[in-house]
């Protein structure tokens, strides 16, 4: 059971602290969704995850083994990262963008294995992309491209996947497709971490909540509806939520900003 876990991250930029103590955790089989307000540190963590940021304090481990130990190429095996707005600067077709996912599995004699075309196609599947296999990347819209970008990403077949705001900028139907995709994921036996601004995305479809502040401290960590319950949303966001629910499922909507006076006290 693959298991990702930072302990007691601190990382700063200059004089500003962007994150402070911060303590996670993902396993296989679970959806968490990071979220906070602009400027928390999510996307920082996020790299912090991937072994791409080292913090100034704390230690990430990838199944007990400290991330800096675990070498490149198995890393990049078993862990995938989705950066945010991700981006393809060179005019390829959409498969083989989508190609570039397998490179941490190529083998050293060349070529495509039955194994790689199988995962590519399967990839583009999952994200409807399908139909774009002959486009050229860099034609496609900033949603069709998003969704290479993310099936990139899939085509390697990853333990753990780490995905920054992939339902930004997609139609209601691709947004929900998305999560949906990536909550069966999770179902299936993959550890997903995704970063979201959209409270009704993570409330319904992530098995767990991590919420940063403003000031890149855990402020609250558990399951969706014990969040929502609490408050401590409306107090980090400095909103008010209108609260719901639907086929069992609790939803949440930020409705109006809280007065200034009320985010103080």
């Amino acid at each position: 059971m693959s298991r990702l876990e930072a302990t007691q991250i601190h990382l700063s930029r200059g004089p500003r602290p962007v994150l402070t103590g911060v303590d996670f955790a993902v396993a296989a089989g679970q959806c968490v969704g990071l979220i906070g307000p602009n400027g928390a540190g999510k996307s920082t963590l996020l790299s912090v995850l991937a072994g791409l940021l080292e913090p100034s304090g704390g230690q990430v481990s990838l199944d007990g083994t400290p991330l800096a130990a675990v070498p490149r190429a198995d890393r990049a095996r078993r862990i995938g990262y989705l950066e945010q707005g991700a981006a393809c600067h060179w005019p390829l077709r959409v498969d083989r963008v989508v190609t570039l996912g397998r490179l941490p599995h190529a083998s050293p004699w060349g070529g495509e294995s039955p194994a790689d075309r199988a995962a590519i196609a399967r990839a583009m599947d999952q994200c409807e992309v399908s139909h774009l296999a002959a486009r050229t990347v860099t034609h496609l819209s900033g949603g069709e491209r998003a969704r290479v970008m993310l099936a990139r990403a899939l085509a390697g077949e990853p333990a753990l996947l780490l995905a920054d705001e992939p339902a930004a900028g997609l139609d209601p139907h691709h947004q929900l497709h998305v999560m949906e995709l990536l909550a069966g994921l999770a179902a299936a036996g993959t550890g997903v971490v995704v970063v979201l601004h959209d409270l009704a995305l993570a409330a319904r479809y992530c098995t767990h909540l991590v919420l940063l502040d403003e000031a890149g401290l855990v402020a609250a960590s558990g399951p969706p509806a014990a969040l929502l319950a609490d408050g401590v949303m409306e107090r980090v966001y400095g909103v008010e939520l209108l609260r719901g629910e639907r086929d069992g499922v609790p939803y949440v909507l930020p409705w109006r900003q809280r007065p200034v006076r009320e985010q103080q006290a």
